[in-house]
Parts: C-alpha cells; sequence; structure tokens
C-alpha cells in the first residue's frame, strides 16, 4: 500500500511544511514501505532528499492532480515526461473528465505509455 501523506494544496489532509513532511515520508521509506507517493510539484525537492537512502525495491510514484478538468493529449504528454524526468518509477495522473473526449484523451497517453513499457496509474472520473 502506498504511504501518502498529501499536502492540502494537492487535495489532501496535510498541513505541514514539506521538509517534516518528507523526514516522516523518509521514515516510511527507511520502514520498508515499498511505495510513495509525491506530488509532481515537489518531487525533485523529494528525489534530492532521498538520494543515496533509497533501498533497491522501493519505488517512487509521482503524482499530478487536476480536479476541475482532463488537460489536453500534449499537455498530458508533457505531463508525463515531466513526470519521468524527476526519477519516478509509476507515473499517476488523476484528472477529473468533462466529456468522453477527456476520457479518449487519457486513453492515448496510456497506450503510449503502455507500448514504451512504462507504469501509468490513472484515475478517471467523469462528470455529466
Amino acid at each position: 500500500m502506498p504511504d501518502i501523506h498529501r499536502p492540502k494544496w494537492e487535495g489532501g489532509e496535510y498541513e505541514g511544511d514539506d521538509s517534516r513532511r518528507f523526514n516522516a515520508l523518509c521514515l516510511a521509506m527507511e520502514l520498508r514501505a515499498e511505495y510513495i507517493d509525491i506530488e509532481l510539484k515537489v518531487a525533485g525537492d523529494f528525489v534530492r532528499f532521498i538520494s543515496g537512502k533509497r533501498p533497491e525495491t522501493f519505488k517512487l510514484i509521482v503524482s499530478s492532480h487536476n480536479y476541475q478538468s482532463t488537460p489536453s493529449r500534449d499537455v498530458l504528454g508533457s505531463l508525463v515526461a515531466g513526470i519521468q524526468a524527476v526519477g519516478a518509477d509509476i507515473v499517476k495522473i488523476a484528472t477529473t473528465a468533462l466529456d468522453i473526449v477527456d476520457v479518449t484523451h487519457m486513453f492515448q497517453i496510456i497506450v503510449h505509455c503502455q507500448g514504451r513499457n512504462q507504469l501509468l496509474d490513472s484515475r478517471l472520473s467523469l462528470t455529466c
């Protein structure tokens, strides 16, 4: 089960500063958490924070959450590239689909990533 300590600015409950959160997530990693989910906005800082401490079996999920809409295919593609560039083992993109076209954008990104043997976790919710 992923250890998620999501801040309020990304839709979670955590209200503290990133250094305390990074320390808590690092402790979870040291206690053999297999996965930790960190937001793209701070992923680069977190990767630097855990540099040299990362267990071999540990997987980093880097996520992006958009609770208002689903970006275009081009923006989603750039988002995936940005998440991969910070060192994610797993790409997680959560969006809100406002119509069926939004769902097709996500499926196209999933197919693109699967064809390249990349892990992608996508969560879709369709509001009508």
